[in-house]
């Protein structure tokens, strides 16, 4: 390929000129022309010049200034002629927060009307999945809320029956200081900071009774780590999670 500013691709090639009566240069000098150059007998040219004495356009130096310069140019060139047709400006300028609300917006006053429209025919109102709403049929609340609180005494009386306190003694090399759970986001301990800790997170009443410090020393460790265990777990679904928290231990 040509490297554009010294091509040379032609100078590599036998150059047969004959008749060359055609390109007429003049020389600085005056005004005459230049003489047809002679056979070569198939020898190789020394330059694009010597044969026809008519000088090859020599191919500019690339200027990277220039180059930006025209290409920032162009840009405010468009710019103005955008202005001036009345055009909107290069590049939106809305807001993504601003293209929400709109869409929100838009989704209940459909939402509405469809309500309004189906109680006037009788009919039952369901929300359909949309830009804005996902319907999750059975489930008024959303998981990890604070308005679950209600069904955390029976699934902690299901949980209590799915552990056996001696299984979890056993177990509790794989979970002191190797288990998160997401609910406080730090490594599992029967420490009594972690129950503290816990207690803030849940308000737990049976958690509160093992607070005292003699009372934690003369507990076994078969029954804090069952009573640990069941309650991060009954309080998970109905109290916000520390998912973020979470990953950065990880990551830490």
């Amino acid at each position: 390929m040509c490297n554009g500013t010294r091509c040379r691709c032609l100078e590599a090639l036998p150059v047969v000129v004959e008749h060359v009566n055609f390109l007429p240069s003049r020389n600085a000098e005056g005004n005459a022309s230049v003489a047809p150059a002679e056979k070569t007998d198939n020898k190789e040219s020394v330059s694009p010049t010597s044969e026809t004495g008519a000088p090859w356009p020599k191919t500019p130096e690339y200027d990277q200034n220039a180059a930006t310069k025209a290409g920032e140019a162009s840009v405010l060139d468009k710019a103005s002629v955008a202005a001036e047709d009345g055009q909107d400006e290069v590049g939106s300028t809305e807001k993504p927060c601003e293209v929400q609300d709109e869409s929100a917006e838009k989704a209940l006053a459909q939402a509405r009307a469809r309500k309004e429209k189906c109680e006037q025919s009788g009919r039952p109102f369901t929300l359909p999945r949309g830009l804005a709403t996902t319907p999750l049929v059975g489930i008024d609340v959303p998981f990890h809320s604070r308005e679950l609180l209600g069904g955390v005494p029976s699934f902690r009386a299901l949980l209590r029956t799915k552990f056996d306190p001696q299984v979890l003694e056993r177990q509790l090399p794989l979970l002191v200081n190797r288990h998160i759970p997401n609910l406080v986001a730090t490594l599992f301990s029967l420490e009594s900071s972690y129950f503290e800790e816990v207690y803030q997170a849940t308000k737990s009443p049976f958690l509160a009774e093992v607070l005292d410090t003699m009372h934690l020393q003369l507990t076994m460790k078969a029954q804090l780590a069952h009573l640990l265990v069941v309650e991060l777990l009954a309080y998970q679904f109905a109290v916000p999670v520390q998912w973020i928290k979470t990953q950065a231990l990880l990551f830490s």
